[in-house]
């Protein structure tokens, strides 16, 4: 029986505490190697590794660029860059965001597979939209071997929800019961479900060069590939066009740079491009209603009624047309129209 030593973990939203009680849980003597990535911040402070080498007995560290991948170790991805794995060495990139996030899972999860093959365990705990499934596909078309998080007991069960429509998932299972499963598979001491044969079915599983594309983002020009059937729709990190590739039930879209979006990613960014564009265009007419407003005391001073009186009416429509925007911001309670600059 083979030894499923290499670990590759992705969380996001409520994840940082599920990935500390599995960690709390691995014998010193664990055999395998754990890759984690977590969706964070450019902020992010340095503390993560630290709370994980404190939480259980193995040490955590942000990864360097260019290790080797060791057992009885936690490699953490460091904020704004991927962490991917290629001629099994770990590599730390800043190549295109995916689902507007660096690190992502997905890249991780792919660079795995392709680097480690069946020895791969990919674990996907709580977090939100659907980061790590297309790359848990591709762990499983490898011969892999898929865990996640139970969705009831996950604060955000999406990704969890998600990896499971996607792929034969080999054990669905609470934190606390995660880590002896880890153990058993990195010893080879388990009897695996039947869902552990390799998974040619998995859905759409990205092609090789889509693992590049995600980490160092030199290959849509340089090697003229095809990016897929143009999709009619923008990217939201760079407004180039977005081209279409996959199945029609789990599609990926990326532009030409190499920004690539699963359909749940694309939503989530044009929601927040939408609420971007409204608030700018209140902002925008707040201050367009203040400024009208200082030029129609002006023209009352100075005696110019016609155009004082033209001003006062776009002053009038402005604050309307501003009141509608609040009242689709922010809800009726609070568009009441006793903020911002049309007062």
């Amino acid at each position: 029986m083979s030894n499923r030593d290499v670990v590759v973990v992705g969380a996001s939203s409520g994840g940082r505490a599920a990935i500390k009680e599995l960690v709390a849980g691995l014998p010193a003597d664990f055999p395998g190697a754990m890759l984690v990535v977590v969706h964070s911040a450019l902020t992010s402070d340095d503390c993560f590794p630290r709370l994980l080498s404190d939480a259980g007995p193995l040490p955590a560290a942000h990864a360097n660029d260019g290790e080797p991948v060791l057992p009885g170790r936690i490699y953490c991805a460091r904020p704004d860059r991927h962490l991917v794995v290629r001629e099994g060495l770990l590599r730390l990139t800043k190549g295109p965001k995916e689902n507007r996030f660096r690190p992502a899972v997905d890249p991780l999860f792919r660079s795995a597979a392709r680097a480690f093959g069946s020895r791969v365990v990919g674990a996907v705990l709580s977090g939100r939209l659907d980061d790590g499934s297309r790359g848990m596909a591709m762990i499983k078309s490898r011969g892999g071997i898929a865990i996640v998080q139970s969705p009831e007991e996950a604060s955000s069960p999406e990704m969890p929800e998600s990896v499971l429509r996607t792929c034969a998932v080999d054990f669905t299972l609470p934190v606390r019961e995660m880590s002896k499963i880890l153990t058993d598979l990195a010893t080879g001491s388990i009897d695996l479900p039947q869902s552990a044969a390799f998974d040619r079915e998995a859905r759409d599983p990205a092609p090789d060069e889509w693992t590049e594309i995600a980490a160092f983002g030199d290959l849509a020009f340089s090697k003229n590939e095809d990016l897929g059937k143009p999709s009619g729709f923008t990217c939201p990190d760079c407004g180039g066009a977005l081209f279409e590739r996959g199945g029609t039930l789990t599609p990926w879209m990326r532009c030409h740079v190499g920004h690539t979006y699963t359909p749940a990613g694309l939503l989530a960014a044009q929601e927040e491009e939408v609420e971007s564009a409204l608030w700018t265009a209140l902002r925008t007419l707040e201050e367009a209603v203040g400024f009208r407003k200082q030029m129609t005391k002006r023209m009352v001073e100075r005696g110019l009624k016609t155009l004082s009186e033209q001003l006062a009416r776009e002053v009038g429509e402005y604050e309307q047309q501003a009141a509608s925007l609040r009242r689709l911001l922010l809800g009726d309670g609070q568009a009441d129209g006793s903020r911002g600059g049309s007062q």
